[in-house]
Order: structure tokens, then C-alpha cells, then sequence
């Protein structure tokens, strides 16, 4: 079983479906080079999901942190 945690992710590489906490998805480009779409509640705590957040402006409300740091 793909250990889900971050440690073992690479990079999120993009996102599909409505931009909601409940629906939205993300590629994550595992460091074993396996791909996988999970959901929002999978990364939600990652740094990985803030530093791509960062990157799409219109995903900003999908952070749990509340500062990103100087962008």
C-alpha cells in the first residue's frame, strides 16, 4: 500500500476538478516515480500543497497555515 505520507512525495504536479476543499484533486509525483490523484484532505498539511498554492493564486483558500511566507 502507497505510504501517503509526505516524506515520500516528490512534487504535486497539477490539480483537477471544482476548486473545493471536498472535491478537488492532486496529481502527487511519489519520490518511488509512482503517480497518484489524492484528495485535499491527503495533502492538506503538507508544505508541498503550500509551496503549489503559492504557484495558483486561485487555490489559495485550500491552506490550512495561515502565513505561506514571502512569496
Amino acid at each position: 500500500e502507497q505510504d501517503l505520507d509526505e516524506r515520500g512525495a516528490r512534487a504535486i504536479l497539477k490539480h483537477r476538478g471544482p476548486i473545493t476543499k471536498s472535491r478537488i484533486e492532486f496529481l502527487v509525483w511519489w519520490r518511488d516515480g509512482y503517480k497518484s490523484w489524492e484528495k485535499w484532505t491527503t495533502v492538506l498539511k503538507w508544505q508541498l500543497l503550500d509551496k503549489y498554492v503559492a504557484q495558483h493564486r486561485g487555490l489559495k483558500g485550500l491552506t490550512v497555515r495561515k502565513t505561506l511566507g514571502a512569496v
